[in-house]
């Protein structure tokens, strides 16, 4: 009798941890920019009862600033996004006179800086020809565009050919062009009104015209160069958790370097839910325990505690800042970039 109440109870004490599992685990939609996509997919595949998707940054933002957003039909619980993607969204909605749509965001998940990818041989030529043989975006705007044989290289290469992501729907393009303006203009916490002036405007336009043509979302820059080789770009912009791991193992990697411009600027994570949704409180828990740092580490963001990924370069340190603009500047950008490009 004693040994069938001690069955009794233990499977009841066994359903109701089932069902507290069960009430715990994610569900909803996480909706994930391009640039986490290896760790978007892998929590995905842990948590079937969660339902992911990965699209580029600027398509999330058009939705969540859109005066009509019904979040039935957006289908989206929870927002997995560098920063200041979600700050430029709270912003415009203020703007628009529209009700908040997150609610408090998770701590800064995971860290990446803004690298610079670039052929070797065309990088000695830059070297020749930029001033103090420093090779960074405002030197690179200067020869875009123009035959290498004015920017110290081979006559057989053609004229230079930068490349990024378009500012307009991709994180990592926004931000390689958030960094090269900061070096045009000298100073990472530039201003709106910076963006008028005419000898930056005259650059931008040389920088972003000698870009051939804008890579997709699921074939970056740096994509390209890897498999393309020379033909596609000599120089790209990238987020090192897209570009290291992926330059390091390849068959170009020792014709390869990754430049880290100084001051150092960084896309920093977090996990935004909507306002409201219990399911996105869920997603953002999971962000933040072991599972959810593990999934960003291995997929070559950087994050407290846990080992890098390959190729990642853990010498260089990060500052605590991300040396990026506020976000009403980066939105500013995106229409500096309509206009020039």
């Amino acid at each position: 009798m004693i040994g069938g109440a001690f069955l009794f109870r233990s499977r009841a004490d066994s359903r109701q941890a089932d069902a507290e599992q069960a009430a715990n685990r994610p569900t909803g939609t996480l909706v994930c920019a391009t640039e986490l996509r290896a760790a978007c997919d892998q929590l995905g595949k842990a948590n079937p009862t969660m339902t992911t998707r990965v699209e580029d940054a600027g398509i999330t933002y058009a939705a969540l600033t859109d005066p009509k957003l019904n979040r039935d039909t957006t289908k989206i619980d929870a927002w997995l996004a560098p920063q200041p993607w979600p700050a430029m969204v709270d912003e415009q909605r203020t703007a628009s006179s529209l009700d908040p749509v997150f609610g408090d965001p998770s701590k800064v998940l995971a860290r990446s800086p803004i690298v610079t990818v670039i052929w070797n041989d065309r990088m000695e030529a830059l070297k020749q020809s930029c001033p103090n043989g420093t090779v960074d975006w405002k030197c690179i705007g200067q020869v875009a565009g123009k035959p290498w044989t004015e920017a110290g290289g081979n006559g057989n290469w053609g004229v230079v050919k930068p490349g990024h992501g378009a500012p307009d729907r991709n994180a990592s393009g926004l931000f390689t062009f958030a960094q090269a303006t900061g070096q045009f203009l000298g100073r990472t916490d530039f201003a709106r009104n910076d963006l008028d002036d005419p000898d930056y405007r005259v650059w931008a336009n040389q920088l972003e015209a000698a870009i051939p043509t804008y890579p997709p979302s699921n074939n970056s820059a740096v994509n390209q160069m890897l498999s393309l080789g020379r033909a596609s770009f000599d120089v790209a912009g990238a987020i090192e958790a897209d570009a290291a791991p992926a330059v390091t193992t390849s068959r170009e990697k020792a014709n390869l370097t990754i430049l880290y411009p100084a001051p150092v600027a960084t896309a920093d994570v977090v996990l935004v839910p909507l306002r409201g949704s219990n399911a996105g409180g869920r997603v953002k828990q999971l962000l933040e325990s072991s599972e959810g740092q593990q999934a960003l580490s291995q997929s070559g963001w950087r994050v407290e505690g846990q080992p890098t990924a390959a190729g990642i370069n853990a010498a260089i340190v990060l500052d605590p800042q991300t040396n990026l603009p506020r976000a009403g500047v980066m939105a500013a950008l995106r229409d500096v970039w309509k206009e020039v490009k």
